[in-house]
């Protein structure tokens, strides 16, 4: 008798736990959705003071005109706000990003939490700034003959006063630039003044590897030299004939460069 009640109870009670366990589980609410950001940028390489274009779509709940933040960290710094930009009614943005810094930097897009969708954020894109650093002015190693820095008074090139930022290579010296691996092209007009006591001379330029970079510049024509570099650690002017007497000039030289500072000259 006692088993048949028993067995009259426990089966309702089965029952009634497993539909219990049911019910919730199809009551749990879905997880909330978060926006989707897409990122893409024009260029990974920029100079300073020039403009690259970030742009991509947002995809989720009210992605038309959605108001975006752009943010920019720069090495692993902390994320900064640079601007705002606006999607389309289709959810595209193209935001134009004004490059402010060298070195290595990031830029990523954000669209903020509207209702039940949550925030959205882009991965990151990475892009470095360049600018041209002036080689006169950076850290420098000399030696041979003498190295004159800025024109000698009264010597012209071509009739014309030479840049204040003009260095003379004496007979077979030589200057010497530590780049750092972090410079990807130079540029300078290279001449001999007028009234040498010569009429030919050679000036030859190349890494610190001695894997030249450029055809021998032969004066007294000057050349304007745009070279590039191939993430090499220095650079070097070498005068490579002796016994010639005078200078020939290295005028305005200039390095493209991921730093503003280059590091101190070194053999």
């Amino acid at each position: 008798m006692s088993r048949s009640i028993v067995a009259t109870v426990v089966g309702p009670v089965v029952a009634t736990v497993a539909l219990l366990v049911a019910t919730t589980a199809l009551a749990a609410p879905a997880e909330a959705a978060s926006y989707g950001v897409s990122l893409t940028l024009s260029r990974t390489k920029a100079d300073v003071g020039k403009t690259l274009t970030a742009s991509g779509k947002v995809t989720g709940s009210k992605a038309a005109k959605k108001l975006l933040t752009v943010q920019r960290r720069v090495g692993t710094g902390s994320w900064r706000k640079v601007g705002t930009v606006r999607t389309t009614s289709k959810g595209a943005f193209s935001y134009a990003y004004r490059v402010r810094a060298t070195g290595a930097q990031s830029l990523r897009v954000v669209a903020p939490a509207t209702g039940s969708t949550k925030l959205g954020v882009s991965a990151a894109r990475a892009f470095t700034g360049f600018t041209w650093v002036d080689l006169y002015d950076a850290p420098y190693q000399s030696g041979g003959n003498a190295v004159v820095r800025g024109p000698v008074a009264g010597w012209t090139v071509e009739g014309r006063t030479p840049p204040a930022h003009t260095l003379g290579i004496g007979s077979d010296a030589y200057v010497y630039w530590n780049l750092d691996g972090r410079c990807d092209a130079w540029r300078a007009d290279v001449a001999v003044p007028d009234g040498n006591p010569f009429t030919s001379s050679t000036i030859s330029f190349s890494a610190s590897e001695n894997v030249s970079l450029s055809p021998t510049s032969e004066a007294p024509v000057t050349h304007y030299l745009d070279t590039q570099l191939s993430a090499v650690n220095g650079l070097t002017a070498r005068r490579v004939e002796s016994n010639m007497g005078g200078l020939v000039y290295l005028m305005t030289p200039e390095a493209h460069c991921s730093t503003s500072t280059l590091p101190v000259a070194f053999d």
